[in-house]
């Protein structure tokens, strides 16, 4: 009873800390900050721009720059956004609360960005990614930079005050989503560094050339799981080759962190390009154009898929892939755990003599279940380790499928529920073959 009353107490405290963080900002009226140091506007812009009767809770700033790189163009905005803030009479709620406008003559493009507290809403509810966004952003094409700032003020103060989420949902957005956008943002971008240049340019150039062949875009992505998986082994096997008889433990350690390392290194550029190449945004369409890549304008995903407007279907959709792919990234242990105790205590004490890293991650599956409350049973582990962990692996799994499942349908739109389904999508295939790889292994070992 106490222990209930205790973890009730602590929900509560949660939630009213939850609810009234940046209650004092988002109630405080602001003065917009001006910064028309290239003097793209004119002066009655200036006069109304300072007269307008913002919304309480966002400081709008406005910075107008002559020129910037095209293919920097977005992050040129990032930055400016970030130096900017740190200069605003008030920085803390310029990062919090910032609702920044950047205006550039060359290339003619206008571009928002918004602070901490508001970002995720305000790209997920469409206004600084999506159909709406592009709409008000080609108003200053034609280089009337007076019009095009007013109406963008204008939509932004009458659409911001309308992202309001309940609490939990305005958590997930701006403590999940919002970190891994940008993390998926930034690492699939076509740079000029070794990884840009070799690893995301190749990716979008496959995209470009299936689109204008088939007019497809998913064949890419599966053909890049492939490949991941064909460069994983072809180096795991060649350093067995050179490593496996002389020192095997040693050779064993080193594959298990290659395969992350390579799954991390390859598989999330790969679904970062469907941020990129999503076109819901005109800076992106620019920086695409200008990265010299042929045709790349000719394509892009719908807009729309940045809005969050998950449907119970779509959600079920992403909590299935992903409790199959956790199933795909453990294909061997689900196999091992068919067999009789006796010959999973011999597989066993074989892994733990040749391999104890995969050793101690096949008892980690296993404890999983109990890190929370529960006694787990050494004695039963050593009975039937492959079936514990396939046990308490497959309930780990499918308490994240539930997850994901549920962010999919409450805060995460399309694009990168999608981003996440072609991770899941090579696990599955990594499983599909070391399934069937572990299978004609025992049998050529008289195991089954």
């Amino acid at each position: 009873m106490k222990v209930s009353i205790k973890y009730f107490l602590l929900l509560v405290i949660l939630s009213l800390l939850l609810t009234s963080c940046g209650s004092r900002l988002k109630n405080e009226a602001f003065t917009p900050v001006i910064l028309d140091s290239e003097g793209l506007l004119n002066q009655s812009t200036i006069s109304w721009l300072n007269s307008y009767s913002y919304p309480q809770g966002f400081i709008f700033i406005i910075r107008t720059i002559n020129s910037v790189s095209p293919i920097a163009i977005g992050v040129n905005a990032d930055e400016y956004f970030k130096a900017d803030a740190e200069k605003c009479p008030d920085p803390n709620a310029c990062k919090k609360r910032g609702v920044y406008i950047f205006i550039t003559r060359a290339p003619a493009l206008i571009q928002v960005r918004a602070g901490t507290e508001i970002a995720a809403q305000a790209r997920w509810q469409g206004i600084t990614a999506g159909e709406s966004y592009i709409q008000k952003q080609s108003v200053v094409l034609s280089g009337d930079f007076d019009t095009s700032t007013i109406e963008m003020v204008k939509w932004l103060s009458s659409s911001l005050p309308n992202t309001k989420v309940p609490w939990y949902r305005e958590w997930i957005l701006n403590d999940v989503t919002q970190n891994l956008y940008l993390e998926l943002n930034e690492v699939g971008f076509p740079s000029e560094s070794f990884y840009g240049h070799y690893i995301v340019k190749p990716i979008i150039q496959a995209r470009v050339l299936e689109s204008r062949l088939t007019g497809s875009w998913w064949i890419t992505y599966l053909v890049a799981g492939i490949i991941i998986l064909l460069i994983k082994s072809l180096v795991q096997s060649l350093i067995k080759l050179f490593l496996g008889k002389p020192f095997p433990k040693i050779a064993n350690g080193i594959n298990t962190v290659i395969g992350i390392l390579i799954e991390i290194g390859l598989t999330l550029p790969s679904a970062a390009t469907i941020i990129f190449l999503s076109g819901s945004r005109l800076e992106d369409q620019i920086a695409l154009q200008a990265s010299g890549i042929p045709g790349v304008s000719s394509f892009s995903f719908s807009a729309q898929l940045f809005n969050v407007e998950t449907g119970i279907g779509w959600a079920i959709l992403v909590l299935c892939l992903r409790w199959w792919g956790g199933y795909g990234k453990s294909s061997d242990i689900i196999a091992l755990s068919q067999l009789p105790p006796e010959k999973q205590q011999l597989i066993y004490a074989r892994i733990r003599d040749e391999n104890p890293v995969n050793a101690f991650l096949i008892e980690a599956y296993a404890r999983a279940p109990y890190k929370e409350g529960g006694n787990f049973y050494p004695e039963i582990f050593e009975k039937q380790p492959f079936s514990l962990a396939e046990l308490g692996w497959g309930t780990e799994n499918f308490k994240a499928g539930v997850r994901w499942g549920l962010l999919a349908w409450l805060a995460l739109p399309k694009a990168l529920s999608l981003v996440m389904i072609f991770l899941w999508i090579s696990w599955i295939i990594e499983g599909i073959i070391g399934f069937i790889k572990i299978e004609l292994q025992l049998n050529k070992a008289g195991l089954i």
